[in-house]
């Protein structure tokens, strides 16, 4: 017999087993996890009759850990994408386009994917979509989400793509002729293009839109400058802020969230007063990224950027000690205490908890590629996602050419099933094919890197986790009736 995957946590006051396969925690006696652990593994004879001893009383007390014992040696994952109903999902379910309006920019920060720092990742060009184009992407969209029962979404995206604005008033018309109101329009933005006109026009269009800022003025503009002329890019995204927020508060709150990028030296005073006291906005629409290291030599030339593990851990310590306190209903948090809580501490609480075999799903955070969404760069080509650095899977005007697809997530999808069979956190993890391409390829030793690093993640907040619950176990209830996004 193989073993079930399995993981043991101690918090100084209590031990911990976790199974993925129930996706679910255990309070043990910590005079039985070693004739425990032998059992998970295989390594007794006791599968078919329970002992007598504690670890005997503990399986009674819970049949179903026999039962996933036994079930998980029939399980297997599977690649989805050589299967019929793959094939009829990727042409039936699509829920998202995000078009690359424009590969020009008229910033150039110094930590984005698109600069001489990312030597893998496309650079800036001169690459704008064409409007034709844009309409053959609204009429894919159209056509591959017949069975979709999700809201439709299409997404602008760049580049800057406010520097195509004409495209994009036209094909929010043309998109609005093929799907009525149903359809949701969203937008990443640098902001300092806006005007008057274009705020109404976004407002009036009910655009979901996604402000970049890192922060005060400081951090703001420590990195991120404008291309061909001078000036501070936190004052043109101030100056534009504001005009949202007085051309229509309500929306301003509902509609608009900034995307932060954390760097060092990191003030998060300074970043908290500046998002809700100068701009207004609340803590819950800040999100708080860090910069990739990966296939980059950005922290060779700004090596202060990546130091601000201390102040994170802080403000990690100072959310834990606020969480086991208690909130209540007080929707009056910092920033950080909403990064925190999106992050492990959502994705642990709110795991499904259906066994694995009732679930079918895939180990690791990978979505089903080409199903939910699809991203379009100028010329019609269809990729994965933004993010991801490899190849085209087609284009809007030929469809999807599967064989590409498959061809490109096999080996992610081989190593996967054989690797991630025995993880224990294949339930709860989040890594996807982007953090295992190198050269447009897929990459083992990226993976094992990528698995190392989420292990030790959430062993380190699973711990935090279940030390917050015994100090109050009610500390999580505001989970079952509070939204964050």
């Amino acid at each position: 017999m193989s073993a079930l995957p399995h993981k043991f946590f101690h918090t100084g006051k209590h031990s911990y087993l976790y199974l993925p396969f129930n996706n679910r925690f255990y309070q043990l006696d910590d005079c039985c996890i070693e004739t425990l652990s032998a059992w998970l593994h295989g390594d007794t004879a006791t599968h078919t009759t329970v002992p007598s001893d504690s670890l005997g009383t503990f399986l009674a007390g819970h049949p179903e850990i026999r039962e996933a014992f036994t079930n998980y040696q029939e399980f297997d994952f599977h690649n989805p994408i050589t299967t019929t109903g793959y094939r009829q999902a990727i042409t039936d379910h699509l829920t998202t386009c995000v078009l690359c309006v424009t590969e020009q920019c008229n910033l150039r920060c110094s930590y984005c994917c698109y600069s001489e720092h990312y030597p893998q990742s496309p650079n800036f060009s001169n690459n704008t979509m064409r409007n034709e184009v844009a309409r053959q992407a609204v009429d894919f969209l159209f056509t591959h989400s017949r069975k979709t029962s999700s809201e439709l979404t299409l997404g602008f995206y760049g580049g800057e793509p406010m520097i195509n604005y004409p495209l994009i008033r036209n094909t929010v018309a043309y998109a609005k002729e093929i799907f009525g109101d149903q359809i949701l329009f969203t937008m990443t933005t640098n902001a300092t293009l806006l005007n008057q006109e274009k705020i109404d026009f976004l407002i009036e269009n009910n655009f979901g839109l996604t402000v970049s800022l890192d922060g005060d003025q400081q951090s703001t503009d420590r990195y991120r400058k404008y291309w061909k002329e001078p000036g501070s890019v936190f004052e043109s995204v101030l100056t534009s802020v504001r005009m949202i927020r007085e051309a229509d508060p309500d929306y301003f709150q509902n509609r608009v969230i900034f995307n932060s990028v954390l760097s060092g030296p990191l003030d998060l005073d300074s970043l908290e007063e500046t998002f809700i006291e100068r701009l207004g906005t609340q803590a819950v629409n800040v999100g708080l990224s860090t910069i990739s290291a990966e296939h980059t030599d950005f922290f060779e030339h700004h090596p202060l950027a990546n130091q601000y593990d201390d102040v994170l851990n802080q403000a990690e310590d100072a959310y834990y000690k606020k969480l086991a306190e208690g909130i209540g209903s007080d929707k009056r948090q910092s920033i950080a205490f909403y990064h925190f809580l999106r992050g492990a501490t959502i994705r642990i609480s709110k795991r499904p908890d259906k066994p694995l075999n009732e679930t079918i799903p895939f180990p690791t955070g990978q979505c089903i590629p080409m199903v939910f969404q699809t991203y379009i760069r100028p010329n019609g080509d269809t990729y994965i996602c933004e993010k991801f650095e490899g190849n085209s899977v087609g284009n809007v005007f030929d469809g999807i050419d599967i064989d590409v697809v498959e061809a490109l997530f096999q080996p992610y999808y081989q190593d996967t099933t054989k690797t991630c069979k025995q993880c224990w956190v294949q339930r709860l993890c989040s890594n996807c094919i982007v953090e295992c391409i190198s050269n447009g390829a897929f990459n083992p030793e990226m993976k094992r890197s990528a698995c190392e690093n989420e292990r030790a993640s959430y062993e380190h907040s699973i711990i935090r986790y279940l030390d917050t619950l015994e100090k109050n176990p009610s500390a999580l209830d505001i989970l079952d009736n509070w939204s964050y996004e």
